[in-house]
């Protein structure tokens, strides 16, 4: 059976959160290793916020980055371009 599980990706502590623009849900943006600009979406089973500010919020100083997978927007279709 292949694995169909995404892969997680790396968002940078101090990365803004964004939002969709068809389903609202917040993203991170963030390249990948092709140089690709994704929205990638955090609050997701074994995803991880990152930090805003590091080393200001409590318990956050080590942790820092985030991950998460990239984001399947239930509205996508409807903000292709033809």
């Amino acid at each position: 059976m292949a694995n169909t599980q995404k892969p997680m990706l790396t968002v940078a502590a101090g990365t803004r959160p964004g939002s969709c623009s068809a389903c609202e849900a917040t993203v991170f943006w963030v390249f990948t290793d092709q140089r690709q600009l994704v929205p990638v979406n955090c609050d997701v089973e074994g995803g991880l916020r990152p930090v805003r500010y590091p080393g200001k919020e409590p318990g956050d100083a080590a942790r820092g980055a985030g991950k998460g997978i990239m984001h399947d927007c239930p509205n996508a279709g409807q903000h292709r371009r033809s």
